[in-house]
């Protein structure tokens, strides 16, 4: 029987319940599931209620954090810890380029996403040398969902 742990959406509890949850994982595959934490940096509150709304379909996964730009993304990430974050590139005081290789540098492990309208083989490579593991063109949001369960498997 497995127990499910609710996610409250206050910000003391997004601030609280990723940190709580990974003190309790040891649980897991004993009764108890834990959920992928995902971080969202996206300049648009829309596109970040979006992606909120449709990550949160996946009954594995939770929205931890939220950021409207890159320097966000890199001190919320510290301090949530999520599974991965999902970048927009271009965002104000920090473009998601300069996050990823902070966050990289901080966190190597940390599967990072970059969600774009600018998807070009030349950002694809600048992203990927700046340790993203995928590049995904915001008109295909269930190749983001996609990418997402194979990064989150392959962390497992």
């Amino acid at each position: 029987m497995l127990t499910r742990f609710p996610i409250h959406r206050s910000p003391y509890c997004q601030r609280v319940f990723p940190q709580l949850e990974r003190k309790v994982g040891g649980l897991a595959g004993k009764g108890f599931e834990v959920g992928k934490c995902i971080l969202i940096a996206d300049d648009s509150p829309v596109i970040r209620k979006t992606l909120r709304q449709t990550l949160e379909r996946e009954d594995a996964w939770e929205v931890c954090g939220e950021a409207a730009d890159g320097r966000q993304a890199v001190e919320k990430a510290q301090r949530l810890k999520p599974d991965l974050v999902v970048l927009d590139l271009s965002m104000p005081v920090m473009n998601g380029l300069e996050a990823a290789r902070e966050l990289t540098r901080i966190s190597p492990s940390l599967p990072l996403v970059m969600f774009t309208n600018f998807d070009t083989p030349q950002l694809t490579n600048e992203a990927l040398s700046a340790g993203v593991r995928a590049v995904v063109p915001k008109s295909e949001i269930r190749g983001l969902v996609d990418e997402i369960q194979v990064l989150l498997e392959s962390a497992s």
